[in-house]
């Protein structure tokens, strides 16, 4: 049986795409929780996967810890909840420019004479 080119690339491509395709192996699983998702479809978890900083699966215990190996490390959170990491990304750009300037200034030997100083000296 003669193969074309055609098919030889197909199978080739499909085999060189495999390791692609793998489930990344979770660093850390937090188990026996109860997670808040923050996802209307599944609100709440008993466990999550990460590796790499990221979340790699949500679900059940039975789902998230069957992807566990040798080298995952398990917690076990004694059914504590979960949530997400809130920051708070705002700032005050007025406020941090004259910090900025005022910092600037001092670091230069440049400082403004407040008014009680001005008035003592008779400038």
């Amino acid at each position: 049986m003669r193969t074309s080119r055609r098919d030889f690339l197909k199978c080739t491509g499909g085999v060189l795409a495999l390791p692609l395709l793998r489930a990344e192996e979770p660093a850390i699983i937090l188990y026996n929780g109860n997670i808040w998702t923050v996802d209307d479809t599944q609100p709440r978890a008993q466990a999550v996967a990460i590796a790499d900083g990221r979340l790699v699966a949500v679900g059940s215990n039975d789902d998230v810890l069957n992807l566990s190996t040798a080298l995952t490390r398990k917690l076990d959170l004694g059914f504590k909840t979960v949530l997400p990491g809130f920051n708070d990304a705002h700032s005050h750009p007025v406020e941090s420019g004259v910090e900025h300037l005022r910092k600037g200034r001092m670091r230069q030997g440049f400082h403004r004479p407040d008014q009680s100083s001005a008035a003592r000296t008779g400038s």
